[in-house]
């Protein structure tokens, strides 16, 4: 029985489980070694160990960078590495991102060469070093992982700052995987079961939708930036690109419904829509079976 799991097991790191709409499927086996990649760069350009630099201070990394598998690797390398992650959203201004990190003070920023030219002004500006993704080996040697204490900061979210400064906040490992193993729980994952990140990183709920599948084990779609900032764009990406959980905020879910009903076309996969943040009257809820058909 275990040969069998062992088995199901490395058959299920090379299935291509994360899929993008606008660039090439990746396998976990993939993914792992981008990982891997990441983490050798970050040691090269970091002195320290253990998430601790040579004065004892934590480390912390900013990521700039958009949803994706490489986000993914990068996030998971630095966890590898002890520190902390600071993802910063790629749709802010160059003001923005530079007030970001002069607060968060990172010991290292982390961009592609997509994004570097918004990036790069305030890393120089700010006396800060910068390592361009791409520049990891794929190839790199496993280095050994830091103890793990899942009670040290993993990840400092940044609020949207619309009603006054910005401030972060810090997640504990053991606080993320708290909510990611209770997700499970509440929604048990089914074999048909797959997921989908369209939300943006300042956004708490980016996380889980890009590190539940990964725990879980059910396919990932990330939805293009450009296509998701219109209700109907979305929802015809629903239609290309059928998944069976979505998040979202009450409003845009009678949004989506209000575009089932104008078009007489249901998204008959979704099957679970967390939804918070905002208010949902009981008037309004009678509108979304319609349009998500239990």
């Amino acid at each position: 029985e275990g040969e069998g799991e062992e088995g199901k097991a490395g058959a299920r790191r090379d299935r291509r489980e994360i899929r993008q709409t606008d660039g090439p499927d990746v396998t976990y086996s993939e993914l792992l070694a981008a990982s891997l990649g990441l983490h050798a760069a970050i040691n090269a350009h970091l002195d320290g160990a253990n998430g601790k630099d040579h004065e004892g201070r934590e480390i912390r990394i900013a990521l700039f960078l958009p949803r994706g598998p490489v986000l993914l690797a990068a996030m998971l390398a630095v966890w590898r590495m002890g520190a902390v992650a600071i993802p910063i959203s790629v749709n802010l201004p160059g003001d923005r991102v530079r007030e970001l990190l002069r607060q968060s003070k990172p010991g290292l920023t982390i961009t592609d060469t997509s994004h570097q030219e918004i990036l790069l002004p305030a890393v120089t500006g700010l006396g800060l070093r910068c390592l361009l993704a791409g520049s990891a080996a794929p190839a790199a040697p496993e280095l050994p992982a830091a103890p793990a204490d899942p009670d040290r900061p993993a990840i400092i979210l940044f609020t949207s700052g619309s009603t006054g400064e910005p401030k972060g906040v810090a997640l504990s490992g053991r606080g993320l995987l708290n909510r990611l193993a209770w997700g499970g729980r509440f929604i048990p994952v089914t074999p048909e079961y797959s997921g989908c990140s369209k939300t943006d990183v300042a956004f708490g709920d980016f996380f889980c939708e890009l590190f539940s599948p990964l725990l879980h084990g059910f396919p990932l779609t990330i939805l293009p930036e450009e296509r998701i900032t219109h209700a109907d764009a979305l929802f015809d990406l629903l239609l290309e690109h059928p998944v069976t959980r979505l998040v979202a905020v009450p409003r845009l879910l009678l949004e989506l419904a209000a575009i089932a009903r104008h078009t007489g076309v249901q998204l008959c996969d979704l099957r679970h829509v967390p939804s918070r943040c905002e208010p949902l009257s009981c008037g309004r809820v009678d509108a979304l079976p319609r349009a998500f058909p239990p």
